[in-house]
């Protein structure tokens, strides 16, 4: 019965993402959620201790639920991606992607009836990075499709897949990452951007744990040239460097090798930018809108916002930092934990997350089991119900019931976990997990 496990497990899975294909339309949102929840329970079954099927078979599952996912249409939970390929369109075109919104005349002559009517905010400029765009870029040139971002995904999960086995010299880790339901979803569903800066995170992370600083800084760099969000992490790798130099060469080399970690960071992200220069200060303008003015499926910021009003999002910013700021000088915790930390913080405390923000997060989650974690991962997809009360009453809000389900359980996780020191707990080998750790 127990050799059975594995196969039906993986049946299961896959029975579960052809579900969600086949459901792939707006109408069918609360059967998306539902299959997309429960896919936890295979995933979960087939990692479960001394039941973990031979790699051949967790790699045919992994590609099996990208193919049944390659053709669906990602405007069904989000029109991202149509923006990213307006975006890749805009720079094939020779023209700055920061320096005009879509609907302005200087780009009339590049819209069609397939790509430019699914853009949303056309009004708006493009917030997004500038090895965002490049990606972006790379998709228009290999066909301006969704599946030629899917297909670009694809590369860096294989690239995050290859440091992941370094790091723990096991397939299950991988096999871990590739086989996450929310970054199968999001990446091959939605096609987010967020994938290739989770993915460029694992190298990062790999090599500061090398005591590679330089190396570390340069993948942290690229991966907030994805998305900003890296950022936070940063504050751990400039310690790092710091504390890893003094124990060999003294506090003013250690001091120096910070410096460099800085320089590495700042040196790559500039160079990223260096082609966008011509727009100018719209190169950040919709950033700083964003920032200023965008809230979504917040949880820790709604009371900042309702003690402080507009100051509350300033404080919300200032208490994740202070908590990133804080994490490189907690000793028992190991540099990892306190990436993973960081990001959580941020993520605590900002004003939007969307359920694809959370793919930041797989990579840990591929290397040890945190229930608090995996449990708001999970649970997620459940903000896409927003699309239901949207449709009712043209209001882009989700019920404050459904984000309580979605967070409550989770702090309470969470606040378990670091009572009872998980986090400072490092696993004798980061490849053996259980399912039901």
């Amino acid at each position: 019965m127990k050799r059975a496990i594995p196969i039906v497990s993986c049946a299961l899975y896959i029975a579960l993402f052809l579900l969600v294909r086949i459901a792939m339309d707006r109408s069918s949102v609360p059967l998306i959620i539902g299959a997309s929840i429960a896919l936890y329970l295979p995933y979960l079954a087939l990692f479960m201790k001394k039941l973990t099927p031979k790699p051949a078979i967790l790699l045919a599952t992994a590609v099996a639920a990208r193919l049944i996912l390659g053709g669906a249409d990602p405007a069904v939970l989000s029109d991202d991606a149509y923006r990213y390929l307006w975006d890749g369109r805009v720079q094939s075109a020779g023209i700055n992607p920061y320096a005009f919104p879509p609907d302005s005349p200087a780009l009339s002559a590049l819209r069609d009836r397939k790509i430019y009517p699914q853009v949303a905010f056309r009004e708006m400029r493009t917030v997004y990075p500038p090895l965002a765009q490049a990606v972006f870029l790379a998709a228009d040139l290999a066909g301006g499709t969704v599946l030629s971002l899917k297909l670009i995904y694809l590369l860096f999960e294989i690239g995050a897949a290859f440091f992941l086995y370094r790091m723990t010299g096991s397939i299950r880790a991988p096999a871990m990452f590739l086989l996450f339901p929310l970054l199968v979803l999001e990446a091959h569903g939605g096609a987010h951007i967020d994938i290739a800066g989770a993915c460029l995170l694992v190298p990062a992370i790999y090599f500061l744990e090398k005591k590679q600083s330089a190396m570390a800084a340069m993948f942290l760099s690229m991966a907030t040239a994805v998305k900003f969000l890296a950022v936070i992490a940063m504050p751990v790798f400039v310690a790092s460097a710091y504390f890893n130099s003094r124990k060999e060469s003294g506090p003013l080399r250690a001091a120096g090798a910070s410096a460099r970690t800085v320089a590495v960071f700042a040196g790559v992200l500039a160079a990223f930018y260096l082609p966008y220069l011509s727009a100018g200060r719209n190169l950040f303008s919709q950033l700083i809108y964003y920032n200023r003015f965008w809230e979504f499926n917040g949880s820790l910021f709604e009371i900042f916002r309702l003690a402080a009003g507009d100051a509350g999002r300033t404080a919300a910013f200032g208490a994740a930092a202070g908590i990133a700021l804080a994490l490189p000088f907690v000793k028992k915790l190991p540099a990892r934990e306190r990436v993973a930390l960081s990001l959580i913080a941020l993520l605590c405390f900002t004003h939007t997350v969307y359920p694809w923000y959370l793919l930041w997060l797989v990579p840990f989650l591929s290397l040890r089991i945190r229930a608090g974690e995996l449990y708001l991962l999970a649970a997620s997809p459940v903000s896409y119900l927003v699309w239901i009360s949207y449709g009712a009453t043209g209001e882009w809000r989700l019920d404050p019931m459904l984000r309580l389900a979605e967070y409550g359980p989770f702090y309470l996780l969470m606040i378990i976990e670091l009572t009872r020191g998980r986090y400072v707990q490092r696993e004798k080998n980061c490849g053996d997990h259980s399912g039901a750790e």
